[in-house]
């Protein structure tokens, strides 16, 4: 066996074994006691993207080969918490919106375990404490707002008497490229202008539109000129803004999401 063919195993056996990635920088939900009170504070609370890596994950991690998913969101405890004896913490969704997977293993639940009612699993996890990045994961474009609450509770996950829950809405996108390209309602300015919101509308063709007029070759140029579907070049931006980039971009926006 040559050393090249050896090389190119290797390097194949290393990216199949690849952890999945978080999806970017890691975003805290620091939670904070408070005398009996539960604070939630969240790092940045800018949408996560929900992204697809067309990768083939080992087990466990496999039930992400075919999702889109984001892993950034992390619990993390902040100061000092002294509970009751026999008391611990509990993260619970008002939803469930998206799947998701136990990053790590911690208090019963094994590395990607599902949870938060993901293939039946209980809505409420008992956490440990110490940081914890769950994946979440979907096959659907979309925006996901979902609230979450974390409190004191008992063995069986029922409230501790006096203390007071604290809340987080924590929120994803899965964008549907390259149509999705800014947010319903969003006026220049606004923070979410020229971000994509998942859902496909007249404000993207709209907001493509005024690109193209003044040559923004970022947001505009799309395709090749000259390039037919099943072209190489179709679909790839050659530098220029002509009538083939908003011809693609209608095309793509009247197809909507798949």
């Amino acid at each position: 066996m040559s050393r090249a063919t050896l090389l190119f195993i290797v390097l194949a056996a290393s990216a199949a074994n690849a952890a999945p990635p978080l999806g970017g920088a890691m975003n805290h939900v620091n939670l904070t006691l408070a005398g009996t009170e539960v604070i939630a504070e969240i790092d940045d609370p800018s949408p996560m993207l929900l992204q697809s890596y067309a990768q083939s994950y080992a087990p466990p991690e496999d039930v992400l080969d075919s999702l889109a998913f984001n892993a950034q969101y992390g619990w993390l405890a902040s100061g000092f918490w002294s509970l009751p004896s026999g008391a611990s913490v509990w993260i619970e969704p008002e939803s469930h919106e998206l799947d998701c997977y136990a990053g790590r293993t911690f208090n019963g639940y094994s590395y990607f375990d599902p949870i938060h009612g993901t293939d039946g699993s209980s809505m409420r996890i008992e956490w440990d404490g110490s940081m914890l990045h769950n994946y979440y994961a979907t096959d659907s474009t979309g925006r996901y707002e979902v609230g979450f609450t974390v409190f004191v509770g008992d063995d069986a996950g029922e409230p501790w008497p006096g203390f007071s829950p604290g809340f987080v809405t924590l929120v994803w996108i899965y964008p549907c490229l390259p149509a999705d390209i800014t947010t319903q309602g969003a006026a220049q300015g606004d923070a979410d202008f020229g971000v994509p919101d998942g859902l496909i509308t007249g404000a993207d063709i709209s907001f493509y539109v005024n690109e193209w007029l003044v040559s923004n070759t970022l947001v505009a140029d799309l395709t090749t000129t000259g390039a037919a579907e099943g072209d190489p070049l179709f679909g790839v931006p050659d530098g220029q803004i002509t009538g083939g980039d908003i011809q693609f971009y209608v095309n793509v926006w009247i197809t909507g999401c798949p």
